[in-house]
């Protein structure tokens, strides 16, 4: 629990990204599943790769995202071992929408809270090159780039959408800072990794986050660390 206090000091002050709508999943769009109120109390990232996803392609990512989220934490100390490449998993066959040759985000999230088992110290983030959908903007099945419990402890990736490989990480945090509970961007900034995507890929324009996002960050982490020291 230490290490998960030090990471949520860490990332008090960071400028992140992330997709997902109260309670409900929400990645670069939407979805819904009820969790806890609350955020996971503390935050290990667990990167979980999916079907043809490598395990190299995932040490990558977890490289990049120490270095990118120990560069927006600074001064605060970033600890390396709150980021990990867990057990490569095939995306159940239940998962898929025929129709279309797409996987339902949500049910992938649910598989993930699943194997949770009651570990809510735990943040897993499944990857996968694979198309993902949810039902949002009046679509049934639309495709998505990420999707999100908020807040919660799981959320998948795909990088079937993206146009720029190096988008992975900012795509990746935009939907881990969902699962800690931070929603979208309510200036709506086309510079703000938290801008919701409007069914568009601009995350080559994002960097970080808002004042108001970081503000907001703010508030959530400094909740749950004052929580976990009353309890």
């Amino acid at each position: 629990m230490k290490k998960l206090l030090l990471f949520i000091t860490g990332i008090s002050i960071l400028f992140l990204a992330g997709c997902s709508h109260g309670n409900q999943s929400h990645g670069n769009e939407g979805m819904g599943d009820s969790l806890p109120a609350d955020p996971p109390l503390g935050y290990v990232i667990e990167l979980k790769p999916l079907g043809n996803f490598s395990h190299q392609e995932a040490e990558q990512l977890r490289e990049e995202l120490v270095k990118q989220l120990g560069i927006i934490t600074k001064p605060k100390a970033w600890v390396e071992a709150s980021v990990f490449v867990g057990d490569k998993k095939e995306i159940p066959d239940s998962c898929l929408y025929k129709p279309r040759n797409r996987y339902w985000a949500g049910k992938i999230l649910k598989m993930l809270h699943e194997e949770h088992g009651g570990n809510d110290e735990i943040v897993t983030i499944g990857l996968t090159h694979r198309d993902i959908s949810t039902s949002i903007h009046g679509h049934c099945n639309y495709g998505i780039m990420g999707l999100s419990f908020r807040p919660g402890d799981a959320c998948v990736v795909s990088t079937f959408r993206l146009k720029r490989k190096d988008d992975l990480w900012k795509v990746t945090t935009h939907e881990f800072l969902h699962s800690c509970g931070l929603p979208h961007c309510k200036k709506n900034d086309p510079k703000c990794l938290m801008q919701d995507a409007h069914g568009k890929n601009t995350f080559y324009m994002k960097h970080g986050l808002c004042e108001d996002c970081k503000k907001s960050l703010r508030m959530i982490m400094t909740h749950q660390e004052t929580k976990y020291q009353n309890t």
